[in-house]
């Protein structure tokens, strides 16, 4: 299909049309974020942007080495589930064990947008939507319940 540099530079195009779909757009409380390195303030939870030429995700992921500690953060999460599902409805997928694009085990909860391809120009703002429309109600939920989190470390 393409070369690893034409493959590098559709994701850098990608990535830098994203940064400027987000500019100027604000958390619902009205923050500036960085909606491309979401901080989550939490060592070992991230949340990630996974896009390719088949879909496109936003993953809350727990990357935390120590077993013991990713569950107990998954467990929260699963405390959480109900309230989660109010803000993404039925579209969460949760998986307890994954493995991540580091290599790294972890837990994830994500939403995933199907049949989009990163490499058409034209599947851009029908993922940039996707993706904002998710990490906004991900920052929202995150905004209200962090502290829970937060107490977890």
């Amino acid at each position: 299909m393409f070369g690893k540099e034409e493959r590098k530079e559709w994701v850098t195009q990608f990535w830098e049309g994203f940064k400027q779909f987000m500019k100027g757009t604000s958390s619902l409380r009205g923050n500036h974020v960085p909606w491309i390195n979401y901080p989550t303030n939490v060592k070992s939870i991230y949340f990630r942007y996974y896009v390719d030429q088949h879909h496109a995700k936003v993953v809350i992921e727990i990357q935390e080495k120590d077993e013991g500690i990713r569950d107990l953060h998954w467990e929260q999460f699963g405390e959480l589930k109900k309230i989660l599902e109010g803000y993404f409805g039925d579209q969460l997928i949760w998986q307890k064990e994954a493995i991540n694009q580091a290599n790294m085990p972890c837990s994830q909860i994500y939403m995933e947008l199907k049949e989009v391809n990163l490499y058409k120009k034209e599947d851009h703002q029908k993922i940039y939507s996707f993706l904002k429309e998710n990490i906004i109600k991900l920052d929202d939920f995150w905004e209200t319940y962090f502290d829970i989190f937060e107490e977890l470390q």
